[in-house]
């Protein structure tokens, strides 16, 4: 999969509630996450820009392997999850 990420800085909040009351979005009830993070035997992820991470939600485990960072405006970056 290929992950990609824009984020945006927002002054005002209300158009954005009001296009998701629009779209009847609904909140649910907030999860706890807790994220491990892991290195290679043979390079520092962070000098890479890699990630490899085990994510704990309740009962649930996902390994998660993000690659290096790809040219261009937005955050592009392959992404393999299980």
């Amino acid at each position: 999969m290929l992950e990609i990420e824009l984020k945006y800085r927002v002054a005002d909040f209300g158009p954005a509630l009001l296009q998701l009351k629009h779209w009847n979005a609904v909140a649910r009830p907030a999860i706890h996450e807790a994220d491990h993070y892991f290195n290679a035997p043979d390079r520092d992820f962070a000098q890479t820009d890699e990630a490899f991470r085990l994510r704990v939600i309740g009962d649930e485990n996902r390994i998660t392997y993000k690659g290096p960072k790809q040219a261009g405006f937005a955050k592009t970056r392959t992404e393999i999850e299980i």
